[in-house]
């Protein structure tokens, strides 16, 4: 096998490494986002003004990316 060959083995390896960790951690954000954010999305003290803003800001989507934990 030649020299150049093997590097572009190695780099492939690598890439496919990467992948693989990312697809890892992706796996492991879709199961944070079970955290349910509807209380504090639907409490009464939020003002019309931010609610009427919630379909374009996606608050559940960012909170749960953030990670935001109850409490």
């Amino acid at each position: 096998m030649g020299k150049h060959a093997l590097i572009r083995n190695y780099v492939l390896l690598g890439i496919l490494s990467m992948l693989f960790v990312a697809a890892c951690s992706t796996a492991e954000r879709s199961e944070e986002k079970s955290q349910d954010y509807a209380a504090a999305l639907t409490n009464s003290e939020r003002p019309d003004t931010e609610r009427s803003l919630d379909p374009t800001r996606k608050p559940s989507e960012v909170l749960a990316f953030y990670g935001v934990k109850e409490g």
